[in-house]
């Protein structure tokens, strides 16, 4: 569990600065500035104009990071660093199926598969979310200069 949030803590300070900077580029775009002028307040422009274009940004960065802290745990408890033994981490698991991959090959599959389908699994929902929003079924777009 300290290694789960340790990698959290290490991971979110790149990530965070998207949604940071994005609400200070949306401010001065002219969607922004027209509600401004008709007297909108400050919170139902974020709520209703900046926010609805950040959301999508930050689950897709959010589906990134899953994926990738996943396979960087699984490297991790592979090579004794991450989770211990007792734990099951599928580190631990191809770690302990390595010893025996010259009597069968076939006992590598299963963990290996494991990890390989949660980082594809959340690349192609990253994909999804980015999809779902650039299109505008359901959600916001960026608006165009």
């Amino acid at each position: 569990m300290l290694l789960v949030l340790l990698l959290g803590l290490l991971s979110w300070p790149r990530r965070s600065l998207r949604p940071r900077t994005d609400p200070w580029v949306f401010g001065t775009l002219s969607f922004v500035v027209a509600a401004h002028t008709l007297g909108a307040s400050h919170a139902r422009i974020m709520l209703r104009h900046v926010l609805p274009n950040v959301v999508p940004f930050v689950c897709t960065l959010a589906a990134i990071d899953v994926g990738g802290l996943t396979l960087l745990e699984s490297a991790l408890s592979f090579l004794g660093l991450g989770i211990q033994p007792p734990l099951p981490a599928r580190g631990n698991m191809l770690n302990n199926v390595a010893t025996s991959f010259s009597r069968g090959p076939w006992l590598v599959y299963c963990p290996a598969l494991a990890v390989s389908l949660t980082v594809c699994a959340c690349a192609s929902s990253a994909m999804a979310c980015a999809m779902r929003w650039t299109r505008g079924s359901g959600g916001a777009r960026r608006k165009q200069r």
